[in-house]
Formats: structure tokens, C-alpha cells, sequence
């Protein structure tokens, strides 16, 4: 916790490690609106502490952005496999081999499904949690 006085801080026993333990994080600094808060960098650098505060998970954590890729991924792949199936079934007069091209068909259409299903998930969840955080912090510190 620090406390401002004629333009310089001075720390208070309650910042020391020690004299914290089991206890809950700190809330995070105010924000002077006296000293240009409200324009430019100022306010940017109060959100992104103000986001460091709240303990967001970042948006391009290991598993969160491994499943927004393998979406793409089977987004893209679902056509590929649908267009195999197409030519399989096209190139052959034989019942059962253009059978299997209709289940490779049916199994492309699943996979581009549950690829755009993923890739929005992901995609959404990470600009929705982003969106909330900005409206909580522009209700809490209101734009002079």
C-alpha cells in the first residue's frame, strides 16, 4: 500500500511480505485523476494493473489457444476431406467403395462442425472476457 505525499510515496509496513502471510492479495492502487488519469497513457497503464489485479488468464494460454488452432484446423480440414470423398465417389462404379466415400462424406461434415464450434468458443471467450473487463473497469473509473 503506498500513500502519496507532496509528489513522493512513502511505503507503509503493510506492504512487507511478511506481514501478509494467509492474508488476502491487496486491492490494487487507485488511480490519481488529478494527474492526467483520465488521458492517455495514464489510464491505459491503471487498466493494465487494474487487469493484472484481477487475475484474467491471458487469451493465449497453452490449452485455450491450442483448441481455438485445432478448430481452425478442423474448420479447414472438414472441406478437404468433404471434397476426397466427392472425388472417390465419382471416380468408382463400385457400390461399397462409393459407400465408404459417402461415410468419409458424413464424417467431414462432423469434423468442420465441431471445428467451427471450437474455433468460436475460443475465439468468443477470449474477446467476451476482454469485453467484460473493459466495461468493469470504465464503471469503476468513469472516462472525465
Amino acid at each position: 500500500m503506498t500513500i502519496e505525499t507532496t509528489g513522493t510515496a512513502a511505503t507503509t509496513g503493510a506492504a512487507d511480505p511478511a506481514s501478509q502471510a494467509g492474508q488476502a492479495p491487496p486491492a490494487p492502487p487507485a488511480v490519481d485523476e488529478g494527474a492526467g488519469g483520465a488521458r492517455g497513457g495514464s489510464r491505459a497503464d491503471a487498466f493494465r494493473s487494474d487487469m493484472a489485479a484481477l487475475r484474467i488468464r491471458d487469451p493465449r494460454a497453452r490449452t485455450e489457444g491450442a483448441l481455438l488452432r485445432l478448430g481452425a484446423v478442423l474448420l479447414a480440414a472438414g472441406p478437404v476431406l468433404g471434397v476426397i470423398a466427392y472425388v472417390i465417389s465419382h471416380g468408382t462404379t463400385n457400390p461399397l467403395q462409393q459407400r465408404d466415400a459417402i461415410v468419409l462424406g458424413t464424417v467431414a461434415v462432423s469434423i468442420s462442425v465441431a471445428g467451427a464450434a471450437l474455433f468460436v468458443r475460443y475465439s468468443m471467450a477470449a474477446f467476451l472476457r476482454f469485453w467484460l473487463a473493459r466495461i468493469l473497469f470504465d464503471r469503476q473509473n468513469p472516462p472525465a
